[in-house]
């Protein structure tokens, strides 16, 4: 059973990594790349996009196909302690991606509203969108990688620490299919020789706005 709950907690978060994967904002993954790959040494490589915890509403209209930094107000609530960051995309949630990009930080507390961004939004706006249009942000992540070192299974996004998510790890097998989808296969051993295996099939949505 704790071996089992320990690959349970990684097969959580790897499902959810592959169905994020494939976003690729304008400035995120290089065009053209996979947003699934396998690495020489059985890495699995994911391309995807962070949804920022951080949901608001325009306070301005935006201009259509403006190609200078735009400068716009956005009213914005947070679920937790969050700070935007240069480079977060904003997102106008009526299914159309937007190449909007903060040119500097902003920092919100649980709870609270945050009237505007001070900092410059860089980028054009292919069409207009009207005063409280919701908003959401994407961080562009890159890539985010599953790799075994020794017998614990390890997280790697973009820069940070990597993270153990699972200990006693025997196996790490990735297959790749086409259309772009995974099955992923974890097995761990216990001391006295205990095996637990799961087995995890996804398909990324590939594109589609959260």
């Amino acid at each position: 059973m704790e071996l089992r709950r320990g690959l349970r907690r990684a097969a959580d978060q790897l499902s959810d990594d592959l169905q994020e994967a494939g976003f690729q904002v304008p400035c995120g993954a290089p065009p053209g790349e996979p947003a699934l790959a396998q690495g020489s040494s059985g890495d699995l490589i994911i391309i995807m996009d962070e949804v920022v915890p951080v949901r608001g509403h325009l306070c301005a209209p935006l201009p259509v196909g403006d190609p200078v930094p735009l400068s716009r107000r956005v009213r914005l609530s947070a679920e937790g302690r969050v700070r935007l960051v240069a480079g977060d995309v904003l997102l106008v949630e009526d299914g159309a991606w937007e190449g909007l990009r903060l040119a500097g930080p902003l920092e919100l507390q649980p709870r609270e509203v945050g009237e505007g961004i001070g900092t410059v939004l860089e980028g054009e706006v292919p069409r207009a969108h009207g005063d409280g249009a919701p908003v959401s942000f994407l961080r562009p992540l890159h890539r985010v990688v599953w790799r075994l070192e020794g017998s614990l299974l390890v997280r790697r996004c973009g820069e940070e620490r990597g993270r153990v998510l699972a200990d006693r790890v025997a196996a790490f097998r990735v297959d790749l299919g086409a259309p772009p989808a995974a099955l992923v296969t974890l097995e761990a051993r216990g001391p006295a020789g205990e095996r637990c295996a799961l087995t995890l099939t996804r398909v990324p949505r590939n594109g589609a706005p959260p």
